[in-house]
Protein backbone atom coordinates (compact mmCIF):
# COMPACT_ATOMS: atom_id res chain seq x y z
CA UNK A 1 0.00 0.00 0.00
CA UNK A 2 1.60 3.83 -1.02
CA UNK A 3 0.88 7.29 1.22
CA UNK A 4 -1.92 8.68 0.05
CA UNK A 5 -0.07 12.17 -0.31
CA UNK A 6 3.86 11.47 -1.12
CA UNK A 7 3.12 7.88 -2.90
CA UNK A 8 6.06 6.11 -1.12
CA UNK A 9 5.61 2.64 0.21
CA UNK A 10 4.03 2.28 3.10
CA UNK A 11 6.21 -0.14 5.72
CA UNK A 12 3.22 -0.61 8.18
CA UNK A 13 -0.41 0.23 6.39
CA UNK A 14 -1.75 1.30 10.19
CA UNK A 15 1.26 3.72 11.18
CA UNK A 16 1.92 7.20 9.51
CA UNK A 17 3.94 7.43 6.45
CA UNK A 18 8.13 7.46 6.99
CA UNK A 19 8.63 9.97 4.55
CA UNK A 20 6.08 12.40 5.01
CA UNK A 21 4.67 11.77 8.53
CA UNK A 22 1.02 11.64 6.51
CA UNK A 23 -1.33 9.96 8.67
CA UNK A 24 -3.13 6.64 7.02
CA UNK A 25 -6.55 7.02 5.67
CA UNK A 26 -9.75 6.52 8.29
CA UNK A 27 -11.84 4.73 5.27
CA UNK A 28 -10.83 3.07 2.22
CA UNK A 29 -12.79 4.93 -0.19
CA UNK A 30 -11.91 2.45 -2.94
CA UNK A 31 -13.41 -0.14 -0.89
CA UNK A 32 -16.63 2.13 0.48
CA UNK A 33 -17.15 2.89 -3.40
CA UNK A 34 -17.08 -0.89 -4.26
CA UNK A 35 -19.42 -1.64 -1.55
CA UNK A 36 -21.69 1.21 -3.25
CA UNK A 37 -21.72 -0.37 -6.31
CA UNK A 38 -22.33 -4.12 -5.15
CA UNK A 39 -25.16 -3.10 -2.72
CA UNK A 40 -26.58 -1.31 -5.90
CA UNK A 41 -26.06 -4.03 -8.09
CA UNK A 42 -27.99 -6.22 -5.67
CA UNK A 43 -30.76 -3.85 -5.02
CA UNK A 44 -31.12 -3.74 -8.77
CA UNK A 45 -30.91 -7.69 -8.70
CA UNK A 46 -33.85 -7.82 -5.91
CA UNK A 47 -35.44 -5.21 -8.33
CA UNK A 48 -35.37 -7.70 -10.97
CA UNK A 49 -36.06 -10.80 -9.13
CA UNK A 50 -39.50 -9.25 -7.43
CA UNK A 51 -40.61 -8.10 -11.00
CA UNK A 52 -40.04 -11.30 -12.40
CA UNK A 53 -41.53 -12.71 -10.24
CA UNK A 54 -44.92 -10.70 -10.62
CA UNK A 55 -44.46 -11.15 -14.09
CA UNK A 56 -44.14 -14.98 -14.18
CA UNK A 57 -47.43 -14.60 -11.61
CA UNK A 58 -49.12 -12.42 -13.97
CA UNK A 59 -48.67 -15.18 -17.11
CA UNK A 60 -49.64 -18.02 -14.70
CA UNK A 61 -53.12 -16.56 -14.10
CA UNK A 62 -53.65 -15.26 -17.66
CA UNK A 63 -52.64 -19.23 -19.05
CA UNK A 64 -55.18 -20.41 -16.21
CA UNK A 65 -57.70 -17.82 -17.08
CA UNK A 66 -57.47 -19.11 -20.89
CA UNK A 67 -57.15 -22.73 -20.18
CA UNK A 68 -60.52 -22.28 -17.85
CA UNK A 69 -62.41 -20.28 -20.37
CA UNK A 70 -62.07 -23.60 -22.92
CA UNK A 71 -62.63 -26.04 -20.70
CA UNK A 72 -66.37 -24.60 -19.52
CA UNK A 73 -66.76 -23.49 -23.46
CA UNK A 74 -65.36 -26.88 -24.79
CA UNK A 75 -67.79 -29.09 -26.91
CA UNK A 76 -68.53 -32.11 -25.93
CA UNK A 77 -67.12 -35.60 -27.38
CA UNK A 78 -70.25 -37.34 -26.24
CA UNK A 79 -73.90 -36.21 -25.60
CA UNK A 80 -74.33 -37.06 -22.40
CA UNK A 81 -73.20 -39.86 -19.87
CA UNK A 82 -73.77 -43.26 -20.27
CA UNK A 83 -74.94 -43.03 -16.26
CA UNK A 84 -77.74 -40.52 -17.39
CA UNK A 85 -78.92 -41.67 -20.07
CA UNK A 86 -79.65 -45.19 -18.00
CA UNK A 87 -81.61 -42.63 -15.97
CA UNK A 88 -83.36 -41.52 -19.42
CA UNK A 89 -81.35 -38.54 -20.41
CA UNK A 90 -83.62 -35.97 -18.47
CA UNK A 91 -80.42 -33.65 -18.31
CA UNK A 92 -77.25 -32.96 -19.87
CA UNK A 93 -74.56 -30.22 -20.29
CA UNK A 94 -72.24 -28.37 -22.58
CA UNK A 95 -69.90 -25.47 -21.55
CA UNK A 96 -72.01 -22.67 -19.39
CA UNK A 97 -75.37 -24.34 -20.17
CA UNK A 98 -77.42 -27.42 -18.87
CA UNK A 99 -80.34 -28.71 -21.10
CA UNK A 100 -83.10 -30.52 -19.28
CA UNK A 101 -86.85 -31.93 -19.30
CA UNK A 102 -89.26 -29.66 -17.98
CA UNK A 103 -92.33 -31.87 -16.48
CA UNK A 104 -94.62 -29.52 -15.39
CA UNK A 105 -94.47 -28.23 -18.87
CA UNK A 106 -95.69 -30.75 -20.46
CA UNK A 107 -91.77 -32.37 -20.40
CA UNK A 108 -90.72 -29.79 -23.34
CA UNK A 109 -86.96 -28.97 -24.14
CA UNK A 110 -85.22 -26.25 -21.60
CA UNK A 111 -82.01 -25.01 -21.12
CA UNK A 112 -80.21 -22.37 -18.67
CA UNK A 113 -77.44 -21.17 -17.85
CA UNK A 114 -75.38 -23.03 -14.64
CA UNK A 115 -76.02 -20.08 -12.37
CA UNK A 116 -79.63 -20.60 -12.74
CA UNK A 117 -80.53 -17.81 -15.15
CA UNK A 118 -81.30 -17.22 -18.22
CA UNK A 119 -84.01 -20.15 -18.45
CA UNK A 120 -85.56 -20.87 -21.74
CA UNK A 121 -87.71 -23.18 -23.49
CA UNK A 122 -85.77 -24.51 -26.79
CA UNK A 123 -89.50 -26.47 -28.29
CA UNK A 124 -92.56 -27.56 -26.94
CA UNK A 125 -91.35 -31.45 -27.91
CA UNK A 126 -92.19 -34.10 -25.20
CA UNK A 127 -88.24 -34.52 -24.91
CA UNK A 128 -86.24 -37.78 -23.78
CA UNK A 129 -82.95 -38.63 -24.26
CA UNK A 130 -81.05 -35.39 -24.09
CA UNK A 131 -77.99 -35.42 -25.86
CA UNK A 132 -75.83 -32.22 -26.48
CA UNK A 133 -72.57 -32.28 -28.95
CA UNK A 134 -71.42 -29.13 -30.57
CA UNK A 135 -74.58 -26.94 -32.00
CA UNK A 136 -76.45 -29.68 -31.76
CA UNK A 137 -79.25 -31.10 -29.48
CA UNK A 138 -80.39 -34.86 -30.14
CA UNK A 139 -83.59 -35.92 -28.05
CA UNK A 140 -85.89 -38.60 -28.06
CA UNK A 141 -89.44 -36.63 -29.63
CA UNK A 142 -92.29 -38.16 -27.91
CA UNK A 143 -94.36 -35.78 -29.39
CA UNK A 144 -93.47 -37.47 -32.95
CA UNK A 145 -93.94 -40.75 -31.21
CA UNK A 146 -90.56 -41.70 -30.05
CA UNK A 147 -88.72 -40.19 -33.27
CA UNK A 148 -84.65 -39.34 -33.24
CA UNK A 149 -84.61 -35.00 -33.37
CA UNK A 150 -82.29 -32.30 -33.59
CA UNK A 151 -82.47 -28.92 -32.56
CA UNK A 152 -79.47 -26.29 -32.64
CA UNK A 153 -78.62 -25.13 -29.06
CA UNK A 154 -80.47 -21.85 -30.06
CA UNK A 155 -83.50 -23.59 -30.78
CA UNK A 156 -83.49 -23.29 -34.08
CA UNK A 157 -83.66 -25.78 -36.80
CA UNK A 158 -85.47 -28.09 -35.60
CA UNK A 159 -84.91 -31.48 -37.81
CA UNK A 160 -86.10 -35.08 -37.59
CA UNK A 161 -83.58 -37.75 -37.94
CA UNK A 162 -85.57 -41.18 -38.43
CA UNK A 163 -89.21 -41.96 -37.40
CA UNK A 164 -88.08 -45.18 -35.95
CA UNK A 165 -89.47 -45.37 -32.47
CA UNK A 166 -86.14 -45.26 -30.10
CA UNK A 167 -84.84 -45.67 -26.94
CA UNK A 168 -82.25 -45.18 -25.05
CA UNK A 169 -80.36 -43.03 -27.60
CA UNK A 170 -77.18 -42.33 -27.15
CA UNK A 171 -74.61 -39.79 -28.82
CA UNK A 172 -70.68 -40.79 -29.42
CA UNK A 173 -68.63 -38.62 -31.69
CA UNK A 174 -70.23 -38.98 -34.99
CA UNK A 175 -73.07 -41.65 -34.39
CA UNK A 176 -76.13 -42.25 -32.55
CA UNK A 177 -76.76 -45.69 -30.74
CA UNK A 178 -80.35 -46.87 -29.95
CA UNK A 179 -82.72 -49.25 -28.76
CA UNK A 180 -85.11 -49.61 -32.12
CA UNK A 181 -88.96 -50.02 -30.72
CA UNK A 182 -90.21 -49.83 -34.33
CA UNK A 183 -87.65 -52.93 -34.91
CA UNK A 184 -88.51 -55.36 -32.19
CA UNK A 185 -85.80 -53.25 -29.63
CA UNK A 186 -83.34 -54.31 -31.32
CA UNK A 187 -79.88 -52.25 -31.66
CA UNK A 188 -79.52 -50.16 -34.16
CA UNK A 189 -76.68 -46.33 -35.04
CA UNK A 190 -77.68 -44.39 -37.60
CA UNK A 191 -75.02 -40.69 -38.29
CA UNK A 192 -75.64 -37.08 -37.05
CA UNK A 193 -77.02 -36.34 -40.26
CA UNK A 194 -79.61 -39.01 -40.29
CA UNK A 195 -77.81 -40.56 -42.94
CA UNK A 196 -76.33 -44.28 -42.93
CA UNK A 197 -78.84 -46.23 -40.74
CA UNK A 198 -77.21 -49.37 -39.48
CA UNK A 199 -78.82 -52.28 -37.62
CA UNK A 200 -76.11 -53.71 -35.10
CA UNK A 201 -77.81 -56.94 -33.44
CA UNK A 202 -81.12 -58.77 -33.68
CA UNK A 203 -81.08 -59.28 -29.90
CA UNK A 204 -84.23 -57.34 -28.52
CA UNK A 205 -82.50 -55.33 -25.82
CA UNK A 206 -83.65 -53.98 -22.77
CA UNK A 207 -81.21 -50.95 -21.62
CA UNK A 208 -78.50 -49.66 -23.19
CA UNK A 209 -74.72 -48.36 -22.12
CA UNK A 210 -71.67 -47.84 -24.49
CA UNK A 211 -68.60 -47.24 -23.48
CA UNK A 212 -65.01 -47.61 -25.21
CA UNK A 213 -66.14 -49.22 -28.85
CA UNK A 214 -68.90 -51.53 -27.01
CA UNK A 215 -72.20 -51.59 -26.79
CA UNK A 216 -73.65 -53.23 -23.21
CA UNK A 217 -77.26 -54.50 -22.80
CA UNK A 218 -79.49 -56.14 -21.02
CA UNK A 219 -81.25 -59.38 -23.44
CA UNK A 220 -84.70 -59.82 -23.31
CA UNK A 221 -84.89 -62.51 -25.37
CA UNK A 222 -82.03 -64.66 -22.42
CA UNK A 223 -83.89 -63.72 -19.08
CA UNK A 224 -82.16 -60.09 -19.24
CA UNK A 225 -78.91 -60.93 -18.74
CA UNK A 226 -76.26 -58.55 -20.03
CA UNK A 227 -74.34 -59.27 -22.85
CA UNK A 228 -72.21 -56.91 -24.85
CA UNK A 229 -70.91 -56.21 -28.66
CA UNK A 230 -69.11 -53.93 -30.85
CA UNK A 231 -70.10 -50.67 -32.27
CA UNK A 232 -69.83 -52.32 -35.66
CA UNK A 233 -71.53 -55.36 -34.49
CA UNK A 234 -68.66 -57.64 -33.99
CA UNK A 235 -67.94 -60.14 -30.75
CA UNK A 236 -71.38 -60.76 -29.51
CA UNK A 237 -70.73 -61.80 -25.73
CA UNK A 238 -72.54 -62.36 -22.77
CA UNK A 239 -70.99 -61.61 -19.22
CA UNK A 240 -73.23 -62.95 -16.45
CA UNK A 241 -76.73 -65.10 -16.47
CA UNK A 242 -78.89 -62.92 -13.97
CA UNK A 243 -81.64 -60.61 -14.91
CA UNK A 244 -80.22 -57.31 -14.74
CA UNK A 245 -81.40 -53.65 -14.78
CA UNK A 246 -79.42 -50.06 -14.74
CA UNK A 247 -76.52 -51.07 -16.52
CA UNK A 248 -73.21 -48.78 -15.76
CA UNK A 249 -70.41 -49.19 -16.90
CA UNK A 250 -67.27 -47.05 -15.02
CA UNK A 251 -63.53 -47.97 -14.91
CA UNK A 252 -63.27 -51.26 -16.54
CA UNK A 253 -66.85 -52.82 -14.10
CA UNK A 254 -70.26 -53.41 -15.03
CA UNK A 255 -71.93 -51.99 -12.02
CA UNK A 256 -76.37 -53.28 -12.26
CA UNK A 257 -79.01 -54.13 -9.94
CA UNK A 258 -79.91 -57.69 -9.88
CA UNK A 259 -83.79 -58.38 -9.83
CA UNK A 260 -83.10 -61.81 -8.16
CA UNK A 261 -82.46 -60.12 -4.76
CA UNK A 262 -82.91 -56.49 -5.45
CA UNK A 263 -79.22 -56.06 -4.81
CA UNK A 264 -76.59 -53.74 -6.75
CA UNK A 265 -73.52 -56.26 -8.08
CA UNK A 266 -70.79 -55.67 -9.80
CA UNK A 267 -68.33 -57.54 -12.68
CA UNK A 268 -65.34 -56.49 -14.85
CA UNK A 269 -66.34 -55.60 -18.70
CA UNK A 270 -64.95 -59.28 -19.23
CA UNK A 271 -67.86 -61.05 -17.17
CA UNK A 272 -65.14 -61.89 -14.65
CA UNK A 273 -65.40 -61.44 -10.96
CA UNK A 274 -69.09 -60.95 -10.04
CA UNK A 275 -69.28 -59.44 -6.61
CA UNK A 276 -71.96 -58.30 -4.70
CA UNK A 277 -72.22 -54.90 -3.44
CA UNK A 278 -73.56 -54.76 -0.13
CA UNK A 279 -77.10 -52.35 -1.24
CA UNK A 280 -80.40 -53.42 -0.99
CA UNK A 281 -83.35 -51.86 -3.01
CA UNK A 282 -81.71 -49.33 -5.02
CA UNK A 283 -83.31 -48.19 -8.36
CA UNK A 284 -81.96 -45.72 -11.19
CA UNK A 285 -78.44 -46.44 -10.24
CA UNK A 286 -76.10 -43.53 -11.00
CA UNK A 287 -72.61 -44.50 -10.81
CA UNK A 288 -69.71 -41.66 -10.71
CA UNK A 289 -66.42 -41.14 -9.05
CA UNK A 290 -66.40 -43.88 -6.94
CA UNK A 291 -69.91 -42.94 -5.54
CA UNK A 292 -73.22 -45.03 -6.67
CA UNK A 293 -76.26 -42.48 -6.37
CA UNK A 294 -79.51 -44.57 -6.10
CA UNK A 295 -83.23 -44.20 -4.60
CA UNK A 296 -83.69 -46.25 -2.21
CA UNK A 297 -87.34 -48.33 -2.45
CA UNK A 298 -86.55 -49.50 1.42
CA UNK A 299 -87.28 -45.80 2.60
CA UNK A 300 -89.84 -44.46 -0.04
CA UNK A 301 -87.40 -43.78 -2.59
CA UNK A 302 -85.56 -41.27 -1.22
CA UNK A 303 -82.08 -39.99 -2.74
CA UNK A 304 -78.77 -41.76 -1.18
CA UNK A 305 -75.58 -42.75 -2.40
CA UNK A 306 -73.08 -45.25 -0.97
CA UNK A 307 -69.46 -46.01 -1.85
CA UNK A 308 -68.86 -48.81 -4.98
CA UNK A 309 -67.89 -51.10 -2.00
CA UNK A 310 -70.61 -51.01 -0.25
CA UNK A 311 -69.71 -48.38 2.83
CA UNK A 312 -70.89 -45.13 3.76
CA UNK A 313 -74.36 -44.99 2.87
CA UNK A 314 -75.81 -41.41 3.23
CA UNK A 315 -78.95 -39.69 2.68
CA UNK A 316 -78.83 -36.93 0.47
CA UNK A 317 -82.44 -35.69 0.38
CA UNK A 318 -86.04 -36.62 1.74
CA UNK A 319 -87.75 -36.31 -1.45
CA UNK A 320 -89.21 -39.04 -3.56
CA UNK A 321 -87.10 -39.56 -6.73
CA UNK A 322 -86.50 -41.38 -9.65
CA UNK A 323 -84.41 -40.54 -12.88
CA UNK A 324 -81.06 -39.70 -11.19
CA UNK A 325 -78.49 -37.55 -13.85
CA UNK A 326 -75.37 -36.51 -12.46
CA UNK A 327 -73.87 -33.24 -13.38
CA UNK A 328 -70.70 -31.88 -12.21
CA UNK A 329 -71.26 -31.53 -8.22
CA UNK A 330 -74.33 -32.10 -8.29
CA UNK A 331 -77.10 -34.30 -8.67
CA UNK A 332 -80.15 -34.15 -10.66
CA UNK A 333 -83.81 -36.31 -10.14
CA UNK A 334 -87.40 -35.48 -10.96
CA UNK A 335 -89.40 -35.09 -7.65
CA UNK A 336 -92.16 -37.49 -7.34
CA UNK A 337 -93.02 -35.30 -4.05
CA UNK A 338 -93.83 -31.90 -6.92
CA UNK A 339 -95.32 -33.29 -9.70
CA UNK A 340 -92.15 -34.80 -11.08
CA UNK A 341 -90.80 -31.03 -11.25
CA UNK A 342 -86.55 -31.31 -11.91
CA UNK A 343 -84.34 -31.09 -8.41
CA UNK A 344 -80.94 -30.70 -7.39
CA UNK A 345 -78.75 -31.15 -4.61
CA UNK A 346 -74.89 -30.98 -4.45
CA UNK A 347 -73.29 -34.41 -3.56
CA UNK A 348 -72.43 -33.95 -0.18
CA UNK A 349 -76.55 -33.09 0.41
CA UNK A 350 -76.41 -29.40 0.19
CA UNK A 351 -78.03 -26.88 -1.59
CA UNK A 352 -81.30 -29.22 -2.42
CA UNK A 353 -83.22 -26.68 -4.72
CA UNK A 354 -85.60 -26.79 -8.07
CA UNK A 355 -83.69 -26.06 -10.80
CA UNK A 356 -86.49 -23.41 -11.59
CA UNK A 357 -89.55 -22.54 -9.85
CA UNK A 358 -92.79 -21.48 -11.17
Amino acid sequence: MVCDKCKSELNDETKPCNKCGEAPSSDDEGVVKAKLQNDGSENKKSGLSVKRIIGLFIITLLISSVGYWFYINRDNRVGNTGGNIANSGVVSSQGRWTYFRNWPEGSSLYRVRLNGKDMEQLTEDRSEYINVIGDWVYYKNWSEDGSIYKIRIDGSEREMLTDDEAWSLFVDEDWIYYRNFSDGSTLYKIGLDGENRTKIADDKAGSLFVDNGWIYYRNEEDNNAIYRIRTDGTERTRLNQSPSRYINVVDEWVYYHNESDNMIYKMTVEGAEHTKVDVNNAYYINVNNGWIYYANASDDWRLYKVRTDGTEPTKLSDDRCWNINIIGDWVYYENIYDGWRLYRVRKDGSNNEPVFSG
